[in-house]
């Protein structure tokens, strides 16, 4: 399976060129021609430049150096490596490369940064090495053993240069950081908690820095998972994600672009009548199966019919991507076209949303270049997938519709149009077989998805690079600013113009992209370029075209500080304060000019004050408050609280307020921007119904207020929710007496002395109520106040 063809894992894994092998002879396919081609047209021309190496050259497999080039591994006996850049040339040591490994098989690699990592099999174990942007190996000659034993091992990166190895057959895990020290508990590493049925039945995703998600089919033909952050799984037994009565397996995995992962297996049955399955499964970052128990059937054979034991004796495989909306892209090769005597398998797509339904064709869409009816001539499988640009795939697979087999390639938009079907390469005899796909938008353009795959006739490995342009950006204008909720997005600023200025990153002539964001309810919004290709900046506007001038508060960033985002330091970040229904304007963009693939990162932030156990000190004062995005913890009450029959506090806040001064309390949210509701309780979070002190809906208009007497140093917790859950932003005032201007427990003529000034002022606002000289809250300090004051100071109101 192969770890490296999801949004997340772009950021460390790259495009790359590749190559084709010739007795011992590494061939580059082509060198790509800059400003030459069209969407789906070859990018290298044949008869380029020749890289030799000793031996014959196998398993190939390679990753982005993040500049448009590539790092190469491959088996040859030992483990070689190679660097190409943009344009094909060979880099390190030419034409042979260098040696990673004196013997060794099953290489994949990872690039971090203009790093690479690359795991290998040998006699001895599992080994792994680092190998600088010129070819010098970083960490120990021969490379760090993972393992004292085990076979086919994959890697995915741990965010911090290091990165994180599983093997088989007893499932397993090591972690080696950026330095090539293995962390505890060192070689061997880890179990995962089972075995795998079959070597390859296993994949990987990175979900975040220093953790992944592990998936694979165990010995009871169940698909199965475990996570592992900082050093520790799941738990000592791996999550079940199906354990369907078919044999399921193999298993391809990518990263969901949120927290978790999106799966998909083929499950086959024997008996009691013959029948196989594609399914995929989206498991969140706590291990919840999201698309219901074992996953949502992509295609079935006893629904789309064919030869019963084609599909049970012959491979059904597929692959996976990220769709960029939480969804996936699925591919795979199925028999229902085949009537059992032609072995005619074909290969469709189909795309999963966020919430697990289905969205293109019913049973899917049929992919290769070449249709007659309902069918595609000869046999397509071995599909292997990358996502495209705006919400689609580029899939490559392998292709008998000719004399032979060759390779194909279609490319879909998220609509499930085909916007091109080729063939990639084609001969008149020869076989081409297991093709492998990557895509990258770094370095300069054209850029496009690069296959390569094993010819048969002479041993060798071929390649070309297609190209994928965008056509434009639909969101490159601010006026065409693309409408997003809460969520992780995609795209690429390298085909955008720039109609946008901020305050920061020096950007007012980079290309730059936009996004809509109205909020539900007011509250604080997190904002973030996390896992981006480039040196990014954004800002937040609240109008077109977005400039300076109309920058929100606050809202430009260049590069983020703030360590609870996890952003690398060139990557942006920030905190801002939002009101509901208000639409702010986005602007992606590059740091002096950069431009690259970028994730944004948008959501609301939960309240500190969310759970009782959190909630936040006040005195006698007005604080502005939101609920936006609070969960509900405190109790259903049914006593005092019991409103219209509505007997509950839904999304709920707290605060913890100390009493400075014996009396009665009032605890307001008058002037709230929603319909709220209120209940106060003693110091002690309250563990179940019936221990509320007072409870309030509607004493101001559809905001709340209650009284409450109170005791000088005691502690009181302020529980603020809404109406059947409404969430917004309010204030929250709390006295005790309102004469008692500076707050020292008694009215008297210091209180008398603090009003003129206020009053003098001519009038205040909330929340601050004039510093409590506004004392009937009419936002306005005069007579009528001056009045109050009077009758509790010559009436000694207070005790």
């Amino acid at each position: 399976m192969d770890p490296f063809k999801n949004a997340y894992e772009k950021v460390w894994s790259r495009s790359w060129s590749v190559f084709f092998l010739l007795g011992g002879v590494i061939v580059l396919c082509g060198i790509v021609q800059p400003g030459y081609g069209a969407d789906g047209e070859r990018l290298w021309i044949t008869d380029a430049a020749v890289v030799e190496a000793a031996g014959t050259q196998t398993a190939v497999d390679g990753a982005s150096d993040g500049a448009g080039g590539g790092f190469f591994v491959w088996s040859d006996g030992g483990i070689g490596a190679q660097r190409v850049d943009a344009s094909g040339n060979p880099l390190w040591n030419p034409p042979g490369g260098i040696q990673v490994a004196a013997s060794g098989s099953s290489p994949r690699v990872i690039s971090w940064g203009s790093d690479l990592i690359v795991v290998w099999q040998q006699g001895n174990g599992i080994f792994v090495q680092k190998i600088s942007s010129t070819g010098v190996p970083q960490w120990t000659a021969g490379g760090v053993q993972a393992a004292t034993g085990g076979e086919y091992p994959i890697l995915a990166p741990d965010g911090s240069g290091g990165a994180f190895v599983v093997w088989g057959e007893a499932m397993r895990i090591a972690h080696v950081n950026s330095s090539g020290i293995l962390t505890a508990p060192g070689v061997d590493g880890i179990s995962l908690g089972s075995n795998v049925r079959m070597g390859w039945y296993k994949d990987m995703t990175a979900i975040g820095p220093m953790s992944v998600i592990v998936v694979w089919a165990d010995y009871a033909k169940n698909i199965v998972a475990q996570k592992v952050a900082a050093g520790l799984p799941w738990g000592a037994t791996p999550t079940v994600i199906s354990n369907d009565a078919r044999d399921e397996g193999p298993v391809d995995v990518a990263f969901d672009g949120v927290d978790g992962a999106l799966i998909t297996w083929s499950g086959l049955q024997v008996t009691p009548t013959k029948n196989a399955q594609v399914r995929a499964q989206r498991i969140s970052s706590g291990g919840s199966s999201l698309w219901g128990t074992n996953g949502v059937v992509i295609v079935d054979s006893a629904v789309v019919g064919g030869a019963p034991d084609d599909w049970v004796f012959y491979e059904v495989t597929s692959t996976i991507a990220s769709d960029g909306w939480g969804g996936g892209i699925v591919a795979w090769n199925d028999w229902r076209n085949d009537a059992g005597t032609t072995g005619n398998d074909d290969v469709y797509a189909q795309r999963v949303n966020s919430g697990g339904s289905l969205l293109w064709t019913t049973n899917g869409v049929l992919l290769p270049p070449w249709i007659d009816g309902f069918t595609a001539p000869g046999s397509q499988r071995r599909a292997r997938i990358v996502s495209g640009l705006a919400g689609g795939a580029v899939v490559t697979y392998m292709d008998s519709g000719g004399w032979s087999w060759d390779i194909s390639a279609t490319r879909l938009d998220g609509d499930g149009n085909k916007l091109w079907s080729e063939y990639v390469y084609s001969d008149s005899g020869y076989d081409q077989v297991n093709p492998v796909i990557v895509y990258d938008g770094s370095g300069s353009s054209p850029h496009g998805a690069i296959i390569a795959w094993e010819d048969n006739y002479v041993g060798n490995i071929f390649a070309q690079k297609i190209e994928i342009s965008s056509a434009g950006v639909e969101n490159d204008n601010c006026a065409e600013a693309t409408v997003i909720g809460e969520g992780v997005y995609y795209g690429s600023t390298l085909e955008a113009t720039n109609d946008g200025s901020s305050s920061c990153g020096q950007s007012n002539l980079s290309p730059d992209v936009w996004y809509s964001y109205t909020a539900d309810c007011s509250g604080t919004l997190r904002v973030a370029t996390c896992g981006s290709s480039f040196d990014t900046a954004f800002s937040v506007h609240q109008g077109c075209p977005g400039t300076a001038d109309n920058e929100v508060g606050g809202g430009c960033n260049d590069d983020c500080h703030d360590g609870s985002f996890g952003c690398g330091g060139l990557q942006s970040c920030l905190v801002l304060a939002i009101h509901a229904w208000e639409t702010y304007l986005i602007r992606v963009t590059g740091y002096g000019g950069a431009v690259g693939d970028y994730t944004l990162h948008v959501s609301m932030e939960a309240p500190m004050n969310d759970d009782c156990e959190e909630a936040l000190p006040m005195a006698e004062e007005s604080v502005v408050f939101s609920t936006c995005m609070a969960t509900t913890d405190g109790p259903d009450e049914p006593g005092q609280c019991n409103i219209f029959s509505y007997t509950q506090i839904e999304s709920d806040i707290w605060y913890r307020y100390y009493a400075s001064c014996n009396g009665v309390a009032t605890i307001s949210l008058c002037g709230s921007e929603y319909d709220t509701k209120l209940a106060v309780y003693g110091g002690s979070c309250p563990a179940g119904s019936g221990m509320v002190l007072a409870c309030n809906d509607d004493a101001c208009g559809v905001q709340s207020e209650v009284t409450v007497p109170v005791s000088q140093g005691a502690e009181y917790l302020i529980r603020i929710g809404g109406y059947h859950g409404v969430q917004g932003r309010g204030i929250l005032t709390v006295y005790i007496n309102p004469a008692d201007l500076n707050s020292d427990c008694r009215v008297d003529y210091e209180d008398y002395a603090y009003l003129p000034d206020w009053w003098l002022a001519n009038g205040c606002a909330a929340p601050d109520w004039c510093g409590k000289a506004d004392i009937n809250h009419d936002y306005a300090v005069d007579l009528n106040d001056l009045a109050i004051l009077a009758v509790h100071w010559l009436g000694h109101v207070l005790p």
